[in-house]
């Protein structure tokens, strides 16, 4: 659940970033990361 707002969060606020990510290969590796904000619950 979490992966998915972090990467709903993402796209929508440094879209270049998410597709740079997806075209390098790196997806799985942020979501398993450290989340660069905060999701309030």
């Amino acid at each position: 659940m979490y992966q998915r707002s972090e990467l709903d969060w993402l796209i929508y606020n440094k879209p270049l970033e998410y597709v740079q990510l997806v075209l390098d290969g790196d997806l799985e590796q942020y979501v398993k990361g450290t989340p660069e904000h905060r999701l309030m619950d």
